[in-house]
């Protein structure tokens, strides 16, 4: 039985490159953090996590869970819903899919 890229329930196709919410979430993460003068690692010791981490959401590397986010957002004194209206309003990425590199043969 052939699979297909819609979801169950919908006639919406996948978008042919998808939005990246997590470099939206990281820009947005970044700027909020520059704008308090705020490192990444006293980012880090408010949100419980590690500075890497930081590093790795500012560049959009890591899906956030819920839980993550919510304790980011606190470290900003601003409630989830709050950091993620700032994510809606964050302009769009769209996301190419990485291309192979190619060989030459040996002529």
């Amino acid at each position: 039985m052939p699979t297909s890229t819609r979801a169950a329930g919908t006639n919406r196709k996948r978008p042919r490159h998808p939005i990246d919410h997590s470099a939206r979430l990281g820009r947005v993460v970044q700027r909020l953090r520059e704008e308090q003068e705020m490192s990444q690692e006293t980012l880090a010791d408010l949100a419980g996590i590690d500075r890497t981490y930081v590093s790795m959401l500012e560049r959009g590397l890591h899906r956030v869970s819920l839980e993550l986010a919510a304790a980011v957002a606190g470290a900003f004194d601003l409630t989830l819903t709050q950091l993620m209206e700032r994510v809606d309003r964050e302009p769009k990425v769209k996301v190419k899919p990485a291309r192979r590199a190619q060989t030459k043969s040996p002529s």
